[in-house]
């Protein structure tokens, strides 16, 4: 049901912004690392037919939309820091506080996020050594 509800919220995020894709390839490596091969499979093909199903109920006008806009991104070293440091800015003021939050925390993440941490860093590795690539485009 996970799996099911996975590939329906990144459609879901496709359909709000359809050059997002990142997602899908993440979500399927983790879970075939995870749990096989038979969930990655399951996951991708219930993505990909609601793609499918969506740019054929969009019509012909809604396709060209999608593939005939233009696009010129090439990678910009300067243009990632310039992005990077942006990005830190605009975090910093939420990370400051996470010291003072984290004893209200602590507890709580002592039961259960040891059980989680592997996988939470596995997903994460994945989600970053396929985005940041993308990132020097933007």
């Amino acid at each position: 049901m996970a799996v099911i509800g996975s590939a329906i919220a990144l459609y879901l995020a496709w359909s709000m912004k359809p050059s997002y894709v990142g997602g899908v390839p993440v979500a399927a490596l983790y879970l075939w690392l995870r749990q096989g091969w038979k969930h990655s499979a399951i996951f991708c093909l219930l993505t990909i037919s609601l793609w499918m199903l969506t740019l054929v109920l969009g019509g012909t006008a809604y396709r060209a939309a999608l593939t005939d806009a233009g696009l010129n991104n090439v990678f910009n070293a300067s243009l990632f820091f310039t992005n990077s440091s942006h990005a830190l800015s605009r975090l910093l003021p939420l990370l400051i506080p996470l010291p003072w939050l984290f004893p209200l925390l602590r507890d709580a993440l002592r039961a259960r996020a040891w059980k989680t941490l592997p996988d939470s860093l596995l997903l994460g590795t994945i989600g970053t050594a396929i985005t940041l690539p993308l990132y020097a485009l933007a």
